[in-house]
């Protein structure tokens, strides 16, 4: 009776040990997301190296990038809380399904990380669209500025000056025809008057 209960008790022992084992494993999905974060490290590494292939490169520029590569896996593992050992271990292990469903969570980050980008970039055009009317809005105020108290029947100042300068540069080079008729009316009456002269003479 008694090694009965022992057995039950270790039973149970085990079965919350393996609990508290898988309550802790590391997930596909924490697999997928070092994964990337890790590749996102490396891609910049090697950006800031001309993306030089090692044999391009002296012996002390390849021992900075794996220097550089060595702190960008642990800046991911650290990221997303992972225990380096154990990732390797849990890596290593993996079922075929486990495999499926990395590859599906990679799938779905970088579809993530496009929309975000697309987002970033949409609003990145929508800030320099924006910019550029305002620089043209104030480069008008700037060329023809507006008075906004101005009685709106009145013409600018501006504009009266310019058309009275046209009028009477106008008048200069066109006179009206009540100014041509003029010395033509005077001279009419005083060839009338010298006829009538010449008659009264005449008729003695």
């Amino acid at each position: 009776m008694n090694g009965m209960l022992r057995l039950r008790a270790v039973g149970i022992a085990l079965l919350a040990a393996s609990a508290v084992a898988r309550a802790g494993e590391i997930t596909p999905e924490q697999i997928a997301r070092v994964k990337h974060d890790e590749k996102a490290a490396m891609d910049a590494v090697a950006a800031r190296h001309g993306n030089r292939q090692p044999s391009e490169m002296g012996s002390e520029e390849r021992g900075q990038v794996i220097h550089e590569q060595e702190a960008a896996s642990r800046g991911a593992l650290e990221k997303n809380k992972v225990d380096a050992k154990g990732y390797a271990r849990r890596e290593a292990t993996l079922s075929l399904d486990e495999r499926k469903a990395v590859d599906e969570e990679a799938k779905k980050i970088e579809a993530e990380d496009a929309a975000k980008k697309a987002a970033e970039e949409k609003k990145k055009a929508g800030d320099q669209k924006e910019k550029g009317a305002d620089e043209v809005v104030v480069q008008g105020g700037n060329a023809n500025p507006v008075d906004i108290y101005q009685d709106e029947n009145i013409p600018p100042v501006d504009n009266m000056s310019e058309d009275a300068d046209s009028a009477a540069e106008g008048a200069a080079a066109d006179p009206t025809p009540a100014a041509k008729t003029a010395p033509a009316k005077k001279a009419s009456r005083a060839k009338a008057k010298a006829a009538a002269k010449g008659g009264k003479r005449h008729h003695r």
